[in-house]
Order: structure tokens, then sequence, then C-alpha cells
């Protein structure tokens, strides 16, 4: 019984964490933060999860499959996003789902090309294919989360050759914060799940004491028969 009571009280510390966290998300970004690359185009400022980055270019031609095992035909892809087309390391990257940047990034990856200057003519040849001036707006992926996705980006950039700097995050275009609703979910029935254990425990209180003082009565009473004999 007192580790069933020690793992509900467990689950209900981890719910009402969980609950915080998302209740302190939506509370954090209940406005969409404006933001931009830094003058000399090396960083971009940040002080919330949601926030619009403008003045940036998408270089399709470094695009990444979100799953590597599925490669040619993923269901979304990750882009570098940069200040100017020439910058050849990335801080920013952005998963889309956009269909058409999909299948353009799947006909450019299964074009077929022979040799590597042949795709470079091409990608030359249509730029505006491949470096595309779009302002991006989404939720920036930070914590378990955050890292899981920077982990797999660092791993297919190390395959692809591609340079992260410092401070490098990840974003998912299109996504917004999500309601307060499941978090004061998750906390209320943390709140209501612990006082159901503090009831549990006081109710076992009472009966341990009065159980000891049974014990301890009988004790005694035996105590008094072996002096009276």
């Amino acid at each position: 019984m007192k580790r069933f009571r020690v793992t509900i009280t467990a689950v209900c510390l981890l719910l009402c964490y969980l609950g915080y966290t998302k209740i302190s998300f939506f509370l954090r970004n209940q406005e969409l933060q404006q933001t931009a690359f830094s003058s000399d185009g090396t960083d971009i400022k940040w002080d919330r999860e949601w926030v619009q980055i403008k003045g940036g270019y998408l270089l399709l031609e470094e695009a990444l499959p979100d799953d590597f095992e599925n490669r040619l035909n993923p269901d979304a892809i990750i882009i570098p996003l940069v200040a100017n087309v020439s910058d050849d390391e990335f801080q920013v990257f952005v998963e889309t789902k956009d269909k058409k940047l999909i299948e353009r990034y799947k006909n450019y990856s299964d074009f077929g090309f022979v040799a590597e200057n042949e795709r470079a003519k091409y990608i030359e040849a249509n730029p505006d294919l491949f470096k595309i001036r779009k302002d991006i707006k989404g939720i920036i992926k930070t914590g378990y989360a955050g890292d899981k996705n920077l982990k797999t980006i660092k791993d297919g950039a190390k395959e692809a050759g591609i340079k992260l700097t410092k401070g490098a995050f990840f974003i998912e275009e299109t996504a917004e914060p999500p309601s307060i609703i499941g978090g004061v979910f998750m906390v209320v029935i943390a709140i209501l799940g612990l006082i159901k254990v503090m009831f549990l425990w006081k109710k076992e209180t009472p009966e341990k004491v009065s159980g000891e003082e049974s014990v301890s009565e009988i004790d005694s009473s035996g105590s008094d028969e072996v002096k009276s004999e």
C-alpha cells in the first residue's frame, strides 16, 4: 500500500510539472514576437518560442529530410534559413510540410545528375527554385524536443557536409502555441491525486496509532499479571 501511494505521488508531481510547463509556455507566447537577423546576418535574438523571422532565405539545395530512413519520400523537410544566400554556416533550421517545397526537394534529390558540377549549374540556372525569400512564422523547439531535433540535424549535417553555428536552433513552421486547457487539466488532476494520497496517509495514521496502543495495553496487562503473581 505504501509503494502504491509513493507511485501515485510521483505520477501526480510529474503531471503537475508537465501542466505547469504547458501553462507557462502558453502565457509566455500569447503574442507573436517579430525578429530578424542581426545587421551582420550572423545571429537572431528571441526571448519566446512563438516567433516570426523576417528577411531570410530558405536554401532548398541544403535541405535535409526529417527522416533519413525515408529520405527519398519524406513527410517534411528541414531547410536552413539564412540572411544572405552566400552564407555557408547556418543557425536557423526550418521544418516545413509545404507540399510544393517537398516535391521540389524530391525532384532535386532524385534529379540524377552524374557530376556535382552539373547539379551546381542547374541550381545556378534556377536560383528562385532553390534560394527562396520567405518570412518564417512558427514555434522554436526547446528542451528535450529541441535537443532531439538538433541531434537529428547535426547527424544529417555531418553526413551532408553542412556547418552549424553556435546556438543553432530548430523552428517548426506554421506551428502555434497549444491551448492552455491541456495544462490546466493536468494540474487539476495532479492536485486531486495528491489530495487523495494525503487522505490515504491520514487514514492509515490513526489505525497505526490505535494498533500500537492495543499492543501497549496488552504488554502492560501482562506485566501487571506477572507482578500480582
